[in-house]
């Protein structure tokens, strides 16, 4: 009967380290893509939910590279304050 260490599946510790290297990137990736879509749709409502707003600015004479300059600063601003 021969025996057969554990090292014969699962390879050198080496290679075992480059494979828990590669599975955590990809759940870390993964977790940010999670991340990053529910922060835009957070963005994204928030910016539906000023319709109202922009409209009136809009009809007061705002032109929209305005608007846009807001709305994109208010971006930045909350970007870096978190």
């Amino acid at each position: 009967m021969t025996t057969v260490s554990r090292g014969a599946y699962l390879g050198s510790p080496d290679e075992l380290s480059v494979i828990t290297k590669i599975a955590i990137t990809i759940v870390v990736a993964f977790t940010l893509l999670i991340i990053y879509t529910t922060v835009s749709n957070l963005f994204f409502s928030k910016t539906a939910g000023r319709e109202k707003e922009l409209g009136i600015k809009l009809a007061l004479g705002a032109s929209a590279y305005r608007l846009i300059q807001q709305l994109l600063t208010e971006r930045i601003l909350t970007c870096c304050s978190a």
